[in-house]
């Protein structure tokens, strides 16, 4: 099933009721550059892979509501930002191998315009023009690395809502801290996956619950997605509400993948 298909918001967030009515929202577009000098970045083009930069430089896009109402299906680039008493809830997004966050636009401008934040990093070793630059090497082992960008852009982009900063300041006041969402399609939907419910640990051995403690995901959504395949994963009844897209005809992450997830969330006996 394509990205595109799913257009509801994340279930566990409902949207805001006084919008449920209104037009939608224009989409406002910003890049926003995270440095996490803590990690480092791998060249798979070597064998073995080599480090690429000392530091994982997280270039994020940041759609938003607009202050002016639905007109156009266009992005404006630094539009200026709606305001909401208590800001708007925030979705995480993870892209897949090889593309970039602007291949799943159509989809992330539909959130954005029933009242949601769409933060969607672009991986380092994962993105189409990372992979060009590798000669087409294997940089899919960076996956696991992943869910520690998407908890690190988080935190940087709460810290940024709840002060204006030079580096993000489209965000200042715009984001609900107390609803939080991830999705992700394809790898972007396994690290989503491992971030929200795995029990392992990242190349570092911090746990994946360390990563995702103090955050406040209400609710994950994988699309075409698989478990890691190396730790354990498990669901508990206070959620984040899970929602799972897989194709029976997927031929890079066959449905039986995801089952096991399916399996263990009660939300979805």
């Amino acid at each position: 099933m394509a990205a595109g298909a799913l257009l509801a918001p994340p279930i566990g967030i409902a949207a805001p009721t006084a919008l449920t009515n209104a037009p939608g929202f224009s989409v406002g577009i910003a890049r926003c550059t995270f440095v996490d000098p803590t990690r480092s970045v791998l060249n798979f083009a070597t064998r073995p892979p080599s480090i690429l930069s000392n530091q994982r430089v997280l270039v994020t896009e940041v759609r938003y509501p607009m202050a002016r109402p639905e007109r156009s299906v266009a992005e404006t680039a630094g539009g200026t930002p709606a305001t909401r008493v208590g800001g708007f809830p925030m979705i995480v997004f993870a892209h897949g191998y090889d593309v970039m966050p602007s291949t799943y636009a159509a989809l992330l401008d539909v959130w954005v315009r029933k009242g949601y934040v769409v933060a969607a990093p672009i991986f380092p070793d994962e993105n189409r023009v990372e992979v060009g630059r590798q000669h087409n090497a294997n940089t899919e082992y960076d996956l696991w690395n992943e869910p520690a960008d998407l908890a690190f852009v988080t935190h940087q982009l709460l810290d940024a809502s709840r002060a204006a900063t030079a580096t993000c300041p489209q965000v200042a006041g715009l984001i609900r801290p107390s609803a939080l969402s991830l999705a992700g399609h394809s790898d972007g939907g396994t690290v989503v996956g491992m971030l929200a419910f795995s029990t392992g640990r990242d190349p570092r051995g911090v746990t994946f619950a360390a990563l995702r403690a103090g955050l406040n995901f209400r609710a994950a959504i994988v699309m075409s997605a698989r478990e890691d395949d190396v730790s354990a994963y498990r669901t508990l009844p206070t959620g984040p509400a899970l929602l799972v897209v897989q194709s029976a005809a997927d031929q890079c992450n066959p449905a039986f993948r995801a089952l096991h997830l399916i399996s263990r969330h009660p939300a979805t006996r």
